[in-house]
């Protein structure tokens, strides 16, 4: 499973673009960029990352009380410089990153917001989810696309 962000629109505190697979297709919300790694703060480089299921983390255990037994893990990329745990889950503004990608169903560049996280995270985590623990080839193509 190939997955592909396609950052569109970035300003001094954020990234918003499009994430698809198949025929899903979610906005994503990011940090802003920078030149050098801010902690919480700037989001990844652009590049080909794996992804993993991630099952023991604060996070997996927040997520399956909200979501039960079905979320097995956060959907995890790999070898991401500088970066340590960085997730694609729920969230509708910069705040809410933390250095990951957040997935919605709406978007308003300007101000930062994408909308229907939750929705949107529902749909998209269960196929991504499955694919990952069938040990199928998962990654996520990341392309700055500004201009």
């Amino acid at each position: 499973m190939k997955l592909r962000l396609r950052r569109l629109y970035e300003t001094g505190i954020h990234t918003v673009g499009l994430l698809t697979y198949g025929r899903h297709v979610f906005t994503t919300l990011e940090d802003a960029g920078h030149d050098q790694k801010i902690k919480g703060q700037t989001r990844i480089p652009a590049g080909v990352y794996e992804l993993q299921l991630r099952t023991t983390s604060p996070m997996a255990s927040r997520y399956r009380d909200r979501f039960g037994d079905n979320h097995e893990g956060m959907i995890w990329l790999q070898s991401v410089p500088q970066f340590d745990y960085v997730y694609i889950h729920l969230g509708n503004v910069a705040e809410d990153t933390d250095g990951c990608i957040l997935v919605g169903r709406t978007m308003e560049p300007a101000r930062g917001f994408i909308g229907d996280s939750v929705k949107a995270y529902e749909e998209f985590y269960p196929p991504v989810m499955e694919a990952l623990k069938r040990h199928d080839k998962v990654s996520i193509k990341v392309e700055d696309c500004f201009g």
